[in-house]
């Protein structure tokens, strides 16, 4: 019987091969051969069609790379439609409401690298719930728009239309045709739910005001105006970060729901379908589906972690001229649009969006004196993990060169968010008196899991077992460090402290 099958074989190769009268040469780089070995496994064919197998194991690799891209080019979406969340279930319910941290943001917020050095008033503008909405800025702020993809709408305040001088905004709901109120700066977007944040300091004059200034509500119900409701964040918990299991897919299956199908790329809500994710239908994976979107989602995740703290991308470097430096940016080329002639950078788009949020052009840019600017550091300097068991130190040279101050806070690896020690605020800044300094006005800033004797105040705090990253502020930049002539030291492993200077 064998022999019989393989002589069928050898037959039908045979006529496969004859020339016909309309045969021509027909180019390998076309022809599907029989067997072809790959990391998925074997995939064989009789004469291109596919066997069973192979069909099976394409639909799974199918599958599966569809999951893969709908966590990576969707990662932005779930990480927005998890801070808007988070910000509601925290009462940022209605148009005259919105979060105010006046006691600054400490470590129990799960929020993408918050800071503890300046005070954010961060609330969710709804305008399929609410209709066009007005929002008043108050004089003093900085602050932005992002629509739900993430994506930049305007700014707000000193580098915003109002100039910092306070003004009146209306942002109105996607495709809108009505009438426009007058005496604003108006906001178009294409989202039905946008996130305004300021920035501001948190000294009490500057409370005073964005408590008696700040305003928000909807256009047709003006007497809201004065019914603001200020929901006073500091020191509560919330969560604001998105899943890295499954649980991912149903966060954007919800947010795909709720929102305007103009806030997505076409192309993804594509992706989303073809793995089940669709307007106006249920999310029900079979247990095919949901095993293979776990794996999926496992190794987006492993993806963006691989990106964020071991970049192969240029332009991420702060130090570009100095390959064994590891400290980053958050945007890769400075540019917040991420994209090149036309073309999304797509990896230097998942390194932002996994560990950061806020994106404005005010954030990259480099005006002497004015704005901020970050240096970044994952790893050590032997390019492994930081380890929470041991001590590290950071040597601040003297003179600073900041128009207002800086300030160094620590982040916890999996959450993204300021690290949870028994520090309040995981952060130290150049306005604290508690300082240490040397005698030539340089410092040194330690982090371990004890305090270094005599060197507290310079201390913070790790944890055994985990990891850490941390970031370096200058609010304020000057020409010194614009133009690199003061530069960052790295942050280097101490195995133990001279602790009488």
């Amino acid at each position: 019987m064998k022999k019989y099958i393989v002589s069928l074989f050898v037959l039908a190769s045979s006529f496969a091969n004859a020339q016909y009268k309309m045969s021509t040469e027909i180019s390998e780089n076309i022809i599907t051969p029989d067997t072809v070995e790959t990391t998925e496994g074997q995939l064989t064919y009789f004469d291109g069609v596919p066997s069973q197998e192979t069909v099976n194991t394409a639909y799974d690799f199918m599958d599966k790379s569809r999951g893969y891209t709908a966590f990576m080019d969707g990662m932005r979406y779930a990480s927005i439609w998890a801070l808007y969340k988070g910000h509601y279930q925290m009462g940022n319910t209605t148009a005259n409401s919105t979060l105010i941290f006046d006691g600054m943001m400490d470590s129990k917020s799960q929020f993408l690298t918050g800071n503890t050095s300046t005070m954010y008033v961060t609330g969710f503008i709804d305008t399929k719930r609410d209709g066009v909405v007005i929002l008043e800025v108050p004089t003093g702020a900085l602050g932005f728009v992002n629509d739900m993809a993430f994506d930049y709408v305007c700014d707000l305040g000193m580098v915003g239309r109002d100039k910092g001088k306070g003004g009146r905004y209306a942002i109105l709901p996607v495709g809108y045709e009505g009438e426009v109120p007058k005496d604003c700066f108006v906001i178009r977007s294409k989202s039905h739910v946008n996130w305004v944040l300021l920035r501001m300091n948190g000294d009490q004059k500057t409370i005073d005001n964005v408590m008696a200034n700040y305003r928000s509500y909807p256009a047709d119900q003006p007497e809201l105006r004065d019914d603001m409701n200020f929901i006073h964040a500091s020191g509560k918990v919330m969560n604001t970060i998105h899943a890295n299991n499954f649980e991912f897919y149903n966060e954007i299956h919800e947010m795909v729901q709720y929102e305007s199908t103009t806030a997505f790329d076409e192309e993804l809500l594509g992706t989303f379908r073809a793995i089940g994710i669709e307007k106006g239908k249920a999310f029900n994976p079979d247990p095919r589906m949901k095993a293979i979107l776990t794996d999926a989602v496992a190794l987006g995740n492993a993806s963006a972690r691989s990106i964020a703290w071991y970049p192969r991308q240029k332009g991420v470097s702060l130090y570009e001229d100095n390959v064994s430096s590891r400290w980053r940016m958050g945007y890769a080329d400075r540019d917040v649009f991420f994209n090149d002639n036309g073309a999304v950078k797509k990896e230097a788009r998942d390194m932002f969006h996994y560990s950061y949020t806020g994106v404005t052009p005010a954030m990259a840019l480099r005006i002497e004196g004015k704005g901020s600017d970050y240096g970044i550091s994952y790893v050590a300097q032997d390019g492994i993990a930081y380890d929470g068991g041991k001590t590290y130190s950071l040597h601040i040279d003297a003179d600073v060169p900041t128009a207002r101050f800086w300030a160094v806070t620590l982040y916890d690896t999996q959450t993204r968010s300021m690290i949870q020690t028994d520090q309040e605020h995981p952060s130290l800044d150049s306005n604290q008196k508690k300082l240490v300094y040397n005698e030539d006005g340089s410092l040194d800033i330690y982090f371990s899991p004890e305090p270094i004797e005599g060197k507290k105040g310079n201390w913070l705090q790790t944890i055994p077992g985990k990891s850490w990253f941390t970031i370096f502020r200058n609010y304020g930049p000057e020409k010194e460090w614009i133009e690199g002539i003061w530069r960052l030291n790295e942050i280097e492993e101490v195995q133990s402290v001279d602790t009488s200077k």
